[in-house]
């Protein structure tokens, strides 16, 4: 999901409870800040299913 002007808004991630409680550090250091408020992905979902991150 993204915005008009590109990025993940950080609330929509933060309301992902268990996703956020389970696996902070992968979703913190899978994704960079684009924007005050957005993120992005650093790599793409493919590459992430690769390194077995998830699936």
């Amino acid at each position: 999901m993204g915005t008009y002007w590109g990025g993940i808004p950080e609330c929509n991630l933060d309301r992902l409870s268990v996703l956020s409680s389970t696996t902070k550090k992968l979703l913190d250091d899978s994704v960079e800040q684009v924007r005050p408020g957005y993120v992005k992905l650093k790599v793409s979902i493919d590459d992430l299913k690769k390194t077995g991150s998830i699936k």
